[in-house]
């Protein structure tokens, strides 16, 4: 995986996915990460975490403002 950093978390998988599809909508690939059993034991996991490429990072940020 190329060099990656951590943008946002989320308390439900939903609302990461939601992120992501903003962010891969505007060209930024992301990465999501929790082991929450897909979203089938939430309460079981720490966040969703959204990450990106250290190079979209701040575009990034910016995007995720909007929504």
């Amino acid at each position: 995986m190329p060099d990656v950093v951590l943008i946002a978390t989320y308390t439900k998988r939903p609302e990461a996915e939601v992120a992501k599809s903003v962010l891969e909508g505007s060209g930024i690939r992301a990465y999501i990460q929790g082991d929450d059993a897909g979203g089938m034991y939430p309460f079981m996991t720490e966040g969703i975490r959204l990450f990106v490429q250290n190079k979209d990072k701040e575009k990034a940020l910016i995007l995720l403002k909007g929504i």
